[in-house]
């Protein structure tokens, strides 16, 4: 056979070869144009695009938001004599005994406090700087890596809230997030460095509080036993943690109600001769005092410890302990007994809480996803995906709150849900028997 015999009997396959890829490609489109038009017929049957979600696991809790009345052992600082006071720990920093907590300064003090600033932001930008060089190091890495799984988890409660459409707990939500990028933000500024440059910056800003403390600018607040520092100087409450037992039920109620939150001041704030400047927390407990509107006492068993949440803070205290129950007219005046908190809490007499009543863990669904749910026999059905095919299935509703539900199957049942199983999330118009592969 002559080269030019060959050269024709490839050209020949190779025709043939396309016209083979040519025929399976057109046979392809019309097939993937025969399911596209089988799926949207289904779609358009079901009035809707079908959506769906794999079940996961996952916790409930039912709460109580209240406002709640803060009781501790405290002592009263007053200001040695009228002026401006500046104090010389963070609020909530715990101090010793004959520690110089705070300095009055006279008119004249601008120089001294805007030294005390320009050297308080020169040590911030180092400290940022510092951060952005060492990126890599082990110890940013650890700080920065709790602090992203703090704000993951504000973010979660952002966009639970955003499910919710409650514009309060949008706007609390909103609040947390930022506070939880703050406190990352702060803790990152804590860790220490070896730079020349730092170092002397902070010493020199310890130089200038030691002079403040032993006052070459003003006489100082002396703290008489150890204990916190907070910067309330009211005096809204004037009832003591072993009043909370043996109060009258009305008084106790009306001390709730008649409380303000503690305002935040910019320092240095102008005091008087004898007035409260500062307040120091001296006993190793809080007490929180509530007033529930709707409760009664055997909402709250006394044989368990509670978790309460402040709603300003994101500080959440797991060790609560019930000292007094009593029903009353207005509601069920109750107190619990905390050792957590106390530094976050120093500047607060009044805050509002968040109280877990009890969490539950397991499949979590939206509520909307149910079918034919009556909350009084815990009861419902769902539509979950089974070989393909849509399936109604009769679940037990175990915990639910505002838009989520927890559910189980009956037992017994081999369609039950479990984790990783696809349901469709929005059922109400969807037939069973539905073909999704």
């Amino acid at each position: 056979m002559t080269n030019n015999d060959l050269s024709g009997l490839r050209r020949k396959k190779e025709r043939r070869r396309r016209r083979r890829a040519l025929l399976l490609s057109a046979i392809s489109i019309v097939l993937v144009a025969v399911l596209i038009s089988g799926l949207l017929l289904v779609l358009d049957n079901s009035s809707e695009t079908i959506r769906l979600a794999f079940f996961s696991t996952d916790t409930i809790e039912r709460t109580v938001k209240a406002q709640g009345l803060i009781v501790r052992e405290e002592v009263r600082l007053s200001a040695p004599q009228s002026g401006y006071l500046l104090p010389l720990y963070h609020s909530g920093s715990k101090v010793s005994k004959a520690d110089q907590v705070g300095v009055v300064l006279p008119a004249d003090h601008d120089g001294i406090v805007d030294e005390l600033h320009s050297l308080e932001r020169e040590i911030y930008f180092r400290q940022s700087e510092l951060i952005r060089e060492n990126y890599n190091q082990p110890v940013v890495l650890d700080a920065r890596t709790m602090g992203q799984n703090e704000i993951t988890a504000a973010m979660a409660t952002a966009r639970l809230a955003a499910g919710k459409g409650e514009i309060t707990d949008i706007v609390a939500a909103k609040e947390e997030v930022q506070r939880t990028i703050s406190l990352n933000s702060y803790k990152l500024r804590q860790l220490e460095f070896t730079d020349q440059q730092l170092k002397t910056l902070n010493n020199q800003y310890n130089t200038l509080v030691s002079g403040l403390k032993q006052g070459n600018q003003g006489p100082v607040i002396t703290n008489p036993t150890p204990g916190w520092i907070s910067y309330r100087n009211d005096n809204t409450t004037s009832i003591l943690p072993s009043d909370l037992l043996t109060a009258n039920y009305d008084h106790l109620n009306q001390l709730i109600m008649a409380t303000e939150t503690q305002s935040s001041k910019s320092y240095p704030a102008q005091v008087e001769y004898n007035d409260t400047a500062l307040t120091l927390i001296t006993g190793q407990e809080q007490y929180l005092t509530f007033c529930l509107p709707g409760f009664y006492s055997q909402d709250f068993p006394a044989d368990k410890k509670y978790k309460i949440k402040s709603a300003a803070l994101e500080q959440e205290l797991s060790d609560c302990e019930i000292v007094r129950s009593e029903e009353g007219a207005e509601g069920l005046l109750i107190v619990f007994r905390t050792r957590q908190g106390i530094d976050k809490l120093a500047d607060y007499a009044k805050d509002d809480f968040i109280i877990s009543l009890s969490e539950k863990r397991g499949l979590i669904m939206p509520i909307a996803s149910l079918l034919e749910y009556v909350p009084e026999q815990k009861a419902a059905r769902i539509m979950k995906v089974v070989g393909g095919r849509t399936e109604i299935v009769p679940v037990v509703v175990e915990a639910s709150d505002s838009f989520y539900v927890l559910v189980r199957g009956r037992d017994g049942d081999p369609l039950a849900p479990k984790a990783a199983d696809i349901y469709v999330r929005n059922p109400e118009n969807i037939e069973a028997g539905i073909i999704i592969d």
